[in-house]
């Protein structure tokens, strides 16, 4: 019978390898230098496309480090890594799912209406969920159309029925968080008619919508890639979900969202 072969025993290359093993600063400085290195060798960002395309179809990662990948990935906007952020979405690997939920958002434009074209493909519970969690970063970007989209397209699922109690749950925080004011009705008549009007989630939304009468997105940034490798190290530790919110981004790159205003 074939050992079966773990991911961090495919690494090749040293530095990526340290990332199958280190942790706190040592994790961070390494991040930062791989990211430095894939910008300026495309081999390196091929390297790590591979790795996550074996954690993703395969499942062979015993270790965080496919979670640091696509941190790099989505940090790098890699537009080959969509796919494979999408296919992501629907894993039991919880802290790969929300990775990819961060890294969809950090692409931006490319990757969030990938999102919105991939929810007509795939109707399960976890995939729709973490669908509507990304498309809440559209909120995060200056661009004219997206956060429209990205309301138009969650509504849409909303008001056509046929959406799982989480499902449900979801596409109203989505809304809230989107600033999305239309969804009141919808969502109210989804808490009589389903829940008699007992549900913890769609109440939350609910308040979160009526109190923002501007109708103005409640993701108005993105944490730095250096905040968010601290929650998702937490977060596989202790078993819960990084907030929505952290401070101000420390960009890298040029092509980010805008500013990040603390509450």
């Amino acid at each position: 019978m074939n050992k079966r072969r773990w991911l961090r025993e495919m690494v090749t290359d040293e530095q990526i390898a340290l990332l199958f093993t280190a942790s706190g600063e040592d994790l961070e400085r390494i991040v930062e230098d791989t990211m430095a290195r894939a910008e300026r060798a495309s081999g390196v960002e091929r390297t790590l496309l591979e790795l996550l395309e074996a954690a993703v179809d395969e499942g062979i990662d015993d270790t965080n480090g496919a979670v640091w990948i696509s941190l790099i990935l989505g940090e790098l906007q890699s537009r080959e890594a969509i796919p494979l952020f999408l296919r992501a979405l629907s894993q039991d690997d919880e802290s790969l799912a929300e990775a990819a939920v961060d890294a969809l958002r950090r692409i931006g434009e490319p990757a969030l209406d990938a999102v919105m074209q991939a929810l007509d493909a795939d109707t399960t519970d976890e995939f729709q969920e973490s669908c509507f969690k990304a498309l809440e970063g559209a909120g995060a970007w200056d661009h004219p159309y997206l956060v429209e989209e990205a309301r138009d397209c969650v509504l849409g699922r909303l008001e056509a029925g046929g959406l799982s109690d989480r499902g449900l749950e979801a596409a109203a925080m989505a809304l809230a968080r989107l600033g999305d004011r239309r969804a009141i009705e919808p969502i109210k008549a989804a808490l009589a008619e389903r829940f008699h009007n007992v549900n913890g989630s769609l109440t939350d939304a609910l308040e979160m919508l009526e109190e923002n009468e501007a109708g103005t997105p409640l993701l108005p940034g993105l944490p730095s890639w250096e905040d968010r490798l601290t929650w998702l190290s937490r977060a596989s530790l202790e078993g819960f979900e990084p907030p929505q919110r952290d401070r101000g981004p420390k960009r890298r790159r040029p092509t980010k969202p805008k500013d990040f205003t603390p509450p």
